[in-house]
């Protein structure tokens, strides 16, 4: 029986609880007093942030600077398409994504940072490492978001201060714009150069077949000499001086024809004449043509070459090509262009606390409550298993 009483005597019922609970309000008012105070406190002290979120968008109409440009593209088959995936072009996409690229190197972000008050106090004390790091963990903060759809983009960034925020994503972007201006113009410029090496190569190798037909024109007129002036000598021991032989008769072909009057056929033999009589032309013609052939100049040698004409208007075609040139020229757009293409007002953007503070004492105050009734009950317990060692 008296272990019963001990069983008994150990539990506690829900009065006991209660009165425990009610006997004991004035402590758990106190500590959640002292709770929601200290959650304040944290919530206070800790750092606030804001996000802020704003349109961007592209002034098309802006662009309309480049269209020369792209024009001179398109015409010497520099600009990008589906079949020359190396070329380049300037519109809407092409820019942004220039942007955007610039934007997430952090390099901009990171200069503008470090002109803000807070973000130098922030890297005092630190070394170059923790500094490059710290710079890099702020710059995450403004991104370049897109809509589920991609059709929008926004600029979003969380900061202790709104205006600092948004003075530190200004001086990026000009920044950022004016290195985009400067992407371009070395664009361009390397395009001009690759053009000028390419057509120099082209030229190089039109100059090597130039210099291959006047090797061969050259053997040609070899082997012209070395027969004339068999000719020749053949013309002097004959005697021969002037032409004897009908020009005529050096084109035509003589046909000799035997008859088989018993088979009633006839064999037909073609023999023509050609050079073979060539010395009948006498030696002072022949002798002249020989001199002719050696006083030939370089260009009259080339003449005398089926490719010499295809070859040349090439060359003419290179030396004439102004591509490079109007690149070039166009780098005056970019140096005049006014950078009004990004479209976008930090005025007018959203903003929301990400500091809740609401929060911070809603879980002060629950984590004081249970606090305090966890304490008074296990004052309670202590105390009557006290008073029933007492008793006994």
């Amino acid at each position: 029986m008296s272990d019963q009483n001990i069983k008994y005597n150990n539990e506690i019922d829900l009065v006991d609880l209660l009165e425990t609970i009610y006997n004991g309000r004035i402590k758990i008012i106190i500590t959640s007093i002292i709770a929601v105070l200290f959650g304040f406190s944290i919530s206070f002290f800790s750092e606030k942030l804001f996000e802020i979120r704003t349109p961007l968008n592209i002034k098309s109409s802006a662009l309309i600077d480049f269209m020369p440009i792209n024009d001179i593209l398109k015409e010497n088959n520099l600009d990008f398409t589906d079949e020359n995936l190396d070329g380049y072009v300037i519109d809407a996409n092409s820019i942004f994504n220039l942007f955007e690229n610039e934007f997430n190197d952090y390099e901009e972000l990171g200069e503008a940072l470090l002109d803000d008050l807070f973000v130098i106090e922030l890297l005092k004390g630190l070394n170059e490492i923790e500094k490059k790091n710290e710079l890099i963990k702020l710059s995450k903060r403004f991104q370049i978001i897109h809509s589920e759809d991609g059709e929008n983009k926004f600029f979003l960034f969380k900061w202790h201060d709104v205006l600092e925020g948004s003075l530190i994503l200004e001086k990026a972007i000009d920044s950022i714009l004016i290195n985009i201006l400067e992407t371009i113009r070395n664009d361009l410029n390397k395009l001009a150069i690759s053009v000028e090496l390419r057509n120099n190569r082209n030229l190089a190798s039109l100059q090597n077949k130039m210099n291959m037909i006047l090797l061969q024109q050259a053997e040609i007129s070899k082997k012209r000499i070395h027969f004339l002036t068999e000719q020749s000598e053949i013309a002097r021991e004959l005697g021969i001086d002037s032409n004897i032989l009908d020009i005529n008769a050096l084109s035509q072909t003589t046909v000799f024809t035997e008859s088989d009057m018993d088979n009633d056929s006839s064999l037909q033999l073609n023999i023509n004449t050609g050079d073979s009589q060539f010395y009948l032309r006498g030696y002072q013609a022949i002798e002249k043509e020989i001199s002719l052939i050696k006083n030939r100049s370089e260009e009259e040698q080339l003449l005398s070459s089926q490719d010499y004409i295809k070859i040349t208007n090439e060359i003419l075609q290179i030396e004439n090509d102004l591509s490079a040139s109007q690149l070039r020229d166009s780098l005056e757009i970019i140096e005049n262009y006014d950078n009004s293409w990004l479209l976008y007002d930090l005025t007018l953007a959203d903003s929301k606390s990400l500091s809740n503070t609401i929060v911070y004492i809603l879980v002060s105050l629950s984590l004081g409550v249970i606090f305090a009734m966890v304490y008074l009950l296990v004052s309670a317990t202590i105390f009557k298993q006290k008073k029933l060692k007492g008793n006994n």
